[in-house]
């Protein structure tokens, strides 16, 4: 694999770390992102002509061509009729029957979650847990409670999730939402009706499903690989700061919008 500036991305346990990949910035603006099995050698690379590849040491090779002289004419007509489609589910003025689930800001997450530091690039898995954050960034919205929810938070109110109609609603403004269908559960479908999107979602379902077949005693399976990172980690160490963020002491706490406003519903085993 060429060389480049590497960053690691790091699983964050606590005070431990375990190195799922790399991203790599190479001179000609192209990102790798490559897993942390040396032998395989598996990685995807996003090229700025607008190609995509993901392949391996072992022959697995897979491209997606977003170029435009790639996409073609009939692109353009099938994403004018998936657009139609999705126009012809929406519903300006969305009526529900069960509880929504909110993200005022789906970005709320990103700082818990995903940190820099001086080695990486950390996913920290107990990041939301940690005193400065507390709250989850998502919340669950009563049914009844809908029309002051927006008429409060406004703009501010964003997404808001119908898991058990298989909708999404967004708020432009307090007398603005609008809905469509989308099944959250199954977001490949989603992806599949979009032009090009069923060469994304081949590649993916192929990638991962030629690395679960991988055989496990083989030193370049990502499971066995992953299997030796996870048992160099300190047990005791992990377990007990694991106990030191979930205990009673400060427990994450979940919200719940009724028409009294917010309330807390504090999260204890």
């Amino acid at each position: 694999m060429p060389s480049g500036f590497k960053r690691p991305i790091n699983l964050r346990l606590g005070s431990q770390r375990v190195t799922l990949g790399y991203t790599i910035d190479m001179p000609d603006g192209t990102t790798i992102l490559a897993a942390d099995v040396p032998r395989l050698g598996f990685h995807a690379s996003f090229h700025p002509s607008g190609i995509i590849n993901v392949k391996d040491n072992q022959g697995f090779n897979r491209r997606i061509d977003f170029r435009p002289q790639a996409l073609g004419r009939n692109s353009v007509k099938e994403l004018i009729a998936w657009a139609d489609e999705l126009l012809e589910s929406m519903d300006s003025d969305p009526e529900f029957d069960e509880d929504l689930l909110a993200l005022p800001n789906p970005n709320a997450i990103q700082p818990s979650l995903l940190r820099r530091s001086r080695w990486g690039m950390d996913i920290d898995v107990f990041g939301a847990l940690r005193p400065q954050r507390v709250e989850f960034p998502f919340f669950l919205v009563e049914q009844d409670a809908v029309p002051k929810y927006l008429a409060t938070l406004g703009e501010h109110a964003s997404i808001l999730l119908a898991p058990r109609s298989k909708r999404i609603a967004l708020a432009l403004e307090p007398s603005r939402i609008f809905s469509f269908t989308l099944d959250v559960q199954k977001p490949l479908d989603f992806i599949r009706g979009i032009p090009i999107g069923e060469e994304i979602v081949e590649t993916i379902t192929a990638s991962i499903g030629y690395l679960t077949t991988l055989r496990d005693e083989d030193e370049s399976s990502p499971a066995s690989c992953l299997e030796q990172k996870f048992q160099s980690l300190d047990k005791n160490l992990l377990v007990e700061e694991a106990l030191n963020l979930v205990g009673f002491r400060n427990p994450p706490v979940f919200l719940r919008y009724t028409r009294d406003g917010f309330e807390p519903v504090t999260m204890q085993g």
